[in-house]
């Protein structure tokens, strides 16, 4: 079975350039790939099966074949390519968590990682630490990723082997829990750039965030959502750019301001259009988008580039002069 998550996640950077969400946030429309120049987008793709009809040419299939016609090979290479990528991005659900229940399955995750980790410190002795601390050095040097807030660590054996692993902690009585991680590729090659538990769906995680606070930021991924709790924004995040039903129902229990930090992209516009289309399903109010100021992707690029920058400020004092002071039909339109 290949994985709704990877399905979604293909289709959308494979299209990102020209297409649109319909029937309610589960299927994209897209050129046909059968037909040149289909300026008028006849192709209809399910988001979670892959299953695929173009109104055209009236052919229609399954997610194989359609991967196969894309990247151009036979459909067996293309089956056996689906079952690589379908096993790092299993959908199997190990636990229903969210940071207001507290009730988090106990699932022991460093079991996951072998017993290979070593935590990578702002003043870590990089050059006895070989060269995988020094490349997980220098990526979170880089991007001004390092605080006494967050921890991180290298693997160097197993599942994990030559990855940086960013975790995810719940707080409970003082004591904190991994619940999640991601594992990113620090080597030239190494596919996929990030893995997950095998076992844990990401759609089924919400990062904690403050729920005191009147207003969240739920960024794409955790290194934007690491570079805004850096800056002391109220941030989470949804590990993509496309928000599942299960975070929308962790979300209608939080009574502050939602504001939707995603890429300033053609996907990050579409999860714009998506959350919009879930949470007029789920009933709950309007949110507010922020992307990051001008010229700049994302929020981590936009805090390296201009580091003397005060994020915090353009969130919560700027806010009339921003997108986010925009209903989301308005920020879709620029």
């Amino acid at each position: 079975m290949i994985s709704s998550k990877y399905i979604t996640d293909y289709l959308l950077e494979k299209f990102s350039e020209n297409y649109k969400i319909g029937s309610g946030g589960v299927e994209i429309i897209v050129p046909s790939v059968f037909v040149k120049d289909d300026e008028k987008r006849h192709m209809s793709i399910n988001l979670e099966t892959g299953l695929w009809q173009c109104f055209k040419t009236s052919k229609k299939g399954n997610f194989v074949h359609l991967y196969a016609e894309l990247e151009n090979i036979a459909y067996k290479a293309a089956k056996d390519e689906l079952t690589f990528e379908s096993f790092y991005h299993n959908d199997t659900k190990v636990w229903d968590w969210a940071p207001d229940k507290g009730d988090t399955e106990n699932v022991a995750l460093a079991e996951l990682l072998v017993d290979a980790l070593e935590e990578v410190t702002p003043f870590a002795d990089i050059e006895k630490g070989g060269d995988l601390v020094r490349k997980a050095w220098v990526f979170l040097y880089d991007r001004s990723l390092f605080s006494e807030n967050h921890k991180y660590f290298v693997c160097h054996a197993g599942l994990f082997e030559n990855r940086l692993i960013i975790p995810i902690y719940e707080n409970n009585d003082d004591e904190e829990t991994m619940v999640f991680f991601q594992a990113r590729a620090l080597y030239p090659g190494m596919r996929p750039k990030y893995l997950n538990p095998i076992k844990i769906k990401t759609s089924h995680i919400l990062p904690p965030f403050d729920y005191e606070k009147d207003y969240v930021v739920i960024t794409e991924g955790p290194l934007d959502m690491i570079t805004l709790q850096k800056a002391g924004v109220n941030a989470t995040c949804t590990f993509g750019s496309s928000i599942s039903s299960t975070q929308i129902d962790y979300l209608k229990s939080y009574s502050g301001k939602i504001i939707l930090g995603y890429d300033n992209d053609k996907a990050g516009r579409a999860g714009i259009e998506r959350m919009e289309v879930m949470r007029r399903m789920a009933r709950m109010p309007s949110f507010r988008v922020c992307f990051p100021l001008h010229g700049y992707k994302d929020w981590n690029e936009l805090s390296v580039r201009l580091p003397a920058y005060d994020l915090l400020l353009y969130i919560t004092e700027y806010k009339a002069l921003y997108d986010f002071a925009y209903k989301v039909e308005e920020a879709i339109e620029q």
